[in-house]
């Protein structure tokens, strides 16, 4: 009979892969999306796949933009429609669209990605396929993750580490959204991986790996890649003292590729829109300087350390500390082995420390700016996990594959429980979030009577994303339904500053709606906007 003792022991691999699959890829659909960024993907890829594929697309027409300072977002620069009216026709595969606005924020790939998708399936938008090439990318990332750890590390660091990979909560939680900040980590650590590699083998497919990891991640997320590849690969070199892998023509090669894969995009897209350049500027390294909007204090992160290392954050803080300590047994400093050992323990807290000071120094600080970090604390709580299962084996008297045994079941166990977190605790959590009731309302609203219209620029975009693609403003209309979403109790200065963005609207009365069944704790509020008829609207209507 075939127990899991047996697979355990015969095939860790088989395991690892079974519990990397189950800890990303089930139920990607049952949540809601909840999250703007997410919604904003989602929406802008539903924009491109609705448009055909990208060699047979149809243009869409959207407004003119200018480069403007937003006095709602502390002066937060913005390409917003241009108030002349004036109209272009773009390609939405290569000027990204999102509610008939271009948007220009984020680089294409994680667009592209779920709109290939969405073409391919047939279906005008999915969440669980949306989210599903992220999550195959954290499934993926586990071998790499292993890899680097035995590189790094050691051979017995690289089961343990693949093992922490997948049962890291934060981790699996990130990589099942449909946001730029999984390519980005998944990318840079493919980047991260194929350097070191190439380093110990010297081989040119190596090096033209990295280059074209390195292009994808620029098209996932622009710029911050870089910082994500000069610090580890930086670190790498100082404290193991390697030499600059590869030949001058292999890497003229790949740096060919990189520029071909990578400088297209911008190209064209600046050559169409103007001030693309200073949008991309601003949104990148302007984060280090002028772009100061919803900015957090320095120490931001230093708490939540603590919470995207769980179940594992004990054995974080001593692997964090393990670097700094004595050990028991007396080395001479000329050892060989003490020497390599320590580089080992040190270069993934440099590697996790240096990001961490590095992105508590930037305006916009976001948990999941530091995904791409993440690997380098998974290598801290390996080194933890392979000392505690060593000195197990001493105590005990436990053999090696009896260790490894402990562990995979451990992991197992975890991995069960992640699941029914996903799926039976967090998901009756996160939907009681979501637009889908207050959009529902609205599409009975507008299919009931012809006064009523939307303008979706102007509406959160997860909550677009729950109504038809194909909606407009109608000029026509003498009554605009407005979706606030509310979490902070603000819903009046939210409607003053959108009446003051738009005051050629003629706001009349402003009337809450009570959607039916929302509860007294939802959070989007509707509200009717009773615009002021004007002759040359009535006239249009007339017509």
């Amino acid at each position: 009979m075939l127990t899991f003792r047996h697979v355990a022991q015969v095939r860790p691999r088989i395991l690892v892969a079974v519990l990397a699959a189950a800890a990303f890829l089930p139920f990607l659909g049952r949540r809601d999306i909840v999250i703007s960024h997410e919604a904003r993907v989602v929406q802008t890829a539903r924009v491109m796949a609705a448009a055909g594929w990208p060699w047979d697309t149809k243009n869409v027409s959207v407004p003119a933009v200018k480069l403007v300072k937003r006095a709602d977002l502390d002066n937060g620069l913005r390409l917003d429609p241009d108030p002349s009216g004036a109209q272009i026709s773009v390609n939405p595969w290569l000027v990204p669209v999102l509610n008939g606005e271009i948007r220009l924020q984020k680089p294409p790939l994680p667009y592209w990605c779920s709109a290939i998708l969405f073409r391919m399936f047939g279906v005008e938008w999915s969440e669980a396929l949306a989210r599903l090439i992220p999550a195959l990318l954290g499934a993926l990332a586990t071998f790499l993750v292993a890899d680097l750890a035995r590189r790094t590390l050691g051979r017995r660091f690289a089961l343990p580490a693949a093992l922490v990979w997948v049962t890291s909560y934060f981790i699996p939680d990130e990589f099942r959204k449909v946001m730029a900040d999984p390519y980005l980590a998944f990318f840079s650590l493919l980047a991260v991986w194929a350097w070191i590699k190439a380093v110990a083998n010297r081989s040119a497919f190596s090096i033209i790996a990295f280059y074209v990891a390195t292009g994808l991640g620029l098209l996932a997320k622009g710029p911050p890649l870089f910082i994500h590849l000069a610090i580890p690969i930086g670190l790498f070199h100082l404290l193991y003292r390697k030499r600059f892998p590869g030949g001058i023509f292999a890497h003229l090669a790949g740096i060919l590729l990189l520029v071909a894969m990578v400088l297209p995009w911008p190209m064209y897209v600046m050559r169409q829109i103007p001030n693309a350049a200073e949008i991309w500027r601003y949104e990148s390294v302007g984060e280090m300087a002028d772009n100061t909007e919803n900015a957090k204090p320095f120490y931001y992160y230093l708490p939540l350390l603590f919470q995207i290392s769980m179940p594992w954050t004990p054995l974080w803080m001593i692997g964090v500390a393990l670097p700094f300590l004595r050990r028991r047994r007396v080395v001479t400093e000329r050892s060989p082995r003490r020497s390599r050992y320590r580089h080992r323990r040190l270069f993934p807290v440099f590697w996790y420390a240096t990001v961490v000071i590095f992105f508590s120094a930037v305006h916009l600080k976001k948990v999941a700016y530091l995904l791409p970090a993440i690997p380098a604390q998974t290598l801290i709580i390996a080194q933890v996990l392979v000392l505690i299962l060593a000195d197990l084996r001493r105590r005990r008297r436990l053999s090696r594959k009896n260790a490894e045994e402990m562990l995979i079941f451990a992991s197992s166990l975890i991995v069960i429980t992640l699941i029914a977190f996903f799926t039976f605790l967090r998901t009756p959590i996160e939907n009681a979030r979501s637009p889908r009731l207050v959009c529902n309302f609205i599409r009975l609203a507008l299919a009931g009577d012809v006064h009523y219209t939307v303008m979706p620029a102007r509406l959160p975009p997860e909550a677009t994303l729950y109504l038809p693609l194909n909606l407009t403003f109608d000029p026509k209309a003498d009554t605009l339904l407005y979706v606030v979403d509310d979490p902070k109790q603000i819903a009046k200065t939210d409607l003053q500053s959108f009446a003051q963005r738009l005051p050629e609207l003629h706001i009349a009365a402003v009337m809450p709606v009570t959607i039916p069944y929302s509860g007294s704790g939802y959070r989007y509020k509707l509200f009717r906007l009773a615009l002021r008829v004007e002759p040359t609207k009535t006239l249009a209507r007339s017509e």
